[in-house]
């Protein structure tokens, strides 16, 4: 007999995964940072045939309760934006998510990474996001945007040198 979802989330499997979580996070909301709420363990995506318990805890996030519902409410923007991406061909869904592990800042794997470029140039917006939370403004990142683009092929040497340097197909994990 198929177990509830609810039945599922009582399993000890479940219950052990949701304390490694709420551990990991010292009983605070990730997204407010309340400890004295209520604290629900969100999946931060579901994918088909795992069971609740089956998911990295960096898979996880810990949200108070009103947190947790405000989440549920809000339409998923990187979903949303998924819709138009492509199946096949030159900017399909591999080289989308290839982008996306490295704006996340993801090992180079073959579990996330199926397009080296596409990640590549997401590892880019990593680390500049990187500096625009280190201090770097809006409007100095919006100035950088404009060098870069005027001077397109000067940017393009100096990462294909990077690159170059960095012998993107070999960096991948068995």
């Amino acid at each position: 007999m198929q177990k509830t979802y609810f039945q599922k989330l009582q399993d000890p499997r479940w219950q052990k995964k949701r304390l490694e979580a709420l551990e990991a996070a010292e009983w605070t909301c990730q997204c407010c940072m309340d400890s004295e709420s209520t604290l629900h363990v969100h999946h931060r995506a579901y994918f088909k045939g795992r069971e609740p318990w089956d998911y990295e805890v960096k898979q996880l996030e810990v949200l108070c309760k009103d947190c947790h519902e405000s989440h549920h409410e809000e339409e998923d923007k990187l979903k949303l934006v998924s819709s138009y991406v492509c199946m096949d061909g030159p900017f399909n869904r591999d080289s989308a998510a290839s982008l996306v592990a490295g704006h996340c800042g993801l090992p180079l794997c073959k579990e996330f990474v199926e397009d080296p470029a596409a990640y590549y140039a997401g590892l880019v917006a990593f680390e500049i996001n990187g500096l625009w939370h280190g201090g770097l403004a809006a409007e100095e990142l919006r100035l950088l945007a404009e060098k870069l683009l005027a001077s397109n092929h000067d940017f393009i040497a100096l990462v294909r040198g990077y690159l170059g340097t960095k012998a993107p197909t070999k960096a991948f994990n068995a």
